[in-house]
């Protein structure tokens, strides 16, 4: 128990860097939440090094055994990292909001959302919790009204989110806007459902190559040209531009699960976007091959 006891006195230690206790909420979030992981392990590689030697002894039965309590030995170790798995769990929560409003301050209503969410930490600041003394279980419950709070403000943000997408049109915006979400979002069920979104941009794609289909289909005998371009390279540039449109996308989408899953909609429009992208570069060798032989 001396043992466990001065290790628990020695990750305090670590995690306040010798500051005093309410000094956690001025530190830097993932620095932060690094100290408060190398808890948890050490934890675990004390319990196992435990372990290991109780069995080693028990293959020398004449020699001295562990007949120690588990609990005695370890329990107050794992009441102190269950606090400490709370604090992960917080932190990330408010690293993750102040991203937010770092990377996304120009989209209308974040600001609304952040500010919610700063109102929800400084009342939970007002309660003055030493956050490491472990054993106060007055911590505990306004860790749950915490969480219930933030669980609101996520589905705001949730439709917040969606909101977002649904106002953009073009693949490659939503595509940049979904890497910027998954970017700043690595916590909590607002991550899953980012990959959901991806499923839906990519079906969005399939719409998006039939379009382009269309077009090549309507426009291919006399393709729309730059003012005063030559007819060969207007051609050819017309025809770039739209395998540009389907090609720029799909090399984002190709090492995704959900385009790898092979579904019969991703197999579908990988069809298709085959077939328009060979289509696409024949038209321009066909006309690239017409002036080679226009000037020999």
């Amino acid at each position: 128990a001396k043992i466990t006891n001065q290790m628990i006195a020695n990750c305090k230690l670590r995690i306040l860097e010798g500051d005093g206790g309410d000094s956690l909420w001025d530190k830097n979030p993932p620095d932060l939440i690094r100290h408060l992981e190398v808890c948890l392990k050490l934890n675990e590689a004390y319990q196992e090094q435990y372990r290991i030697t109780k069995d080693k002894l028990l293959t020398l039965p004449k020699g001295k055994q562990f007949d120690f309590s588990e609990t005695l030995i370890f329990g107050r170790f794992d009441l102190f990292c269950r606090r400490v798995v709370k604090l992960i769990d917080m932190f990330s929560t408010i690293h993750q909001f102040r991203m937010l409003s770092v990377h996304l301050k120009s989209m209308d209503g974040i600001h609304q959302l952040v500010g919610s969410f700063q109102s929800i930490v400084d009342d939970f600041k007002c309660k003055r919790h030493d956050l490491l003394e472990f054993l106060n279980n007055r911590f505990d419950r306004d860790y749950v009204e915490f969480n219930v709070r933030i669980s609101d403000l996520e589905g705001a943000l949730q439709e917040f989110i969606n909101q977002s997408f649904v106002a953009i049109t073009s693949i490659e915006t939503s595509l940049k806007l979904l890497d910027k979400f998954k970017r700043i979002l690595q916590h909590g069920s607002l991550r899953a459902d980012l990959e959901s979104k991806f499923a839906v941009i990519f079906h969005n794609y399939g719409i998006e190559l039939n379009m382009v289909q269309e077009t090549y289909e309507k426009y291919k005998s006399q393709p729309p040209l730059v003012r005063n371009m030559p007819p060969v390279a207007g051609n050819i540039l017309w025809a770039r531009h739209l395998l540009r449109r389907i090609m720029d996308p799909m090399q984002r989408f190709h090492s995704n699960p959900v385009v790898l899953s092979g579904s019969k909609e991703t197999k579908r429009i990988t069809r298709t976007y085959n077939k328009m992208a060979k289509t696409l570069v024949e038209f321009e060798i066909v006309w690239y091959q017409a002036w080679v032989s226009s000037i020999e």
